[in-house]
């Protein structure tokens, strides 16, 4: 009879370990809230939004002050060389835009351009001195 029931918990157990419906998947992750770009506000949590030492452009091809920073931007990356920290999004793009909401960095846009160097925001079209000031801080961080 001990054996029987020994038999059953074990038998218990180890279907109980095996349930799928307990995986990681079920483990509730932190809970951030949407942080909204309104302004220069920089954006809180940082390292859980995964913008920790990043440079993400927001912008849209159908933005013509978009079209005008853009290449502002990128010659200022590349002359830096921070490539490897740098994303752009175009946010007209359906592809970009899935992309965007995967990174899982809870963040929503009420306009472009904006630039988001290591979670300090710079909104809307600026001069190429903001942008290279922003850029060279970023890199003395590094």
């Amino acid at each position: 009879m001990k054996k029987l029931v020994f038999l059953c918990v074990v038998l218990f157990s180890l279907i109980g370990a095996c349930d799928k419906s307990k995986d990681k998947n079920d483990i509730k992750p932190v809970t951030l809230n949407k942080f909204i770009i309104t302004d220069e506000t920089p954006i809180d949590n940082c390292s859980s939004r995964n913008l920790s030492n990043k440079i993400i452009y927001f912008m849209s091809k159908y933005c013509p002050h978009c079209q005008q920073v853009k290449p502002i931007i990128r010659r200022i990356i590349k002359e830096e060389k921070l490539e490897k920290y740098y994303e752009e999004f175009d946010l007209a793009d359906e592809n970009a835009r899935i992309k965007f909401e995967k990174c899982n960095c809870f963040v929503e846009l009420q306009f472009v351009p904006v630039l988001v160097v290591n979670c300090q925001v710079l909104p809307g079209a600026r001069s190429e001195k903001d942008y290279t000031d922003l850029l060279k801080k970023f890199k003395m961080s590094l």
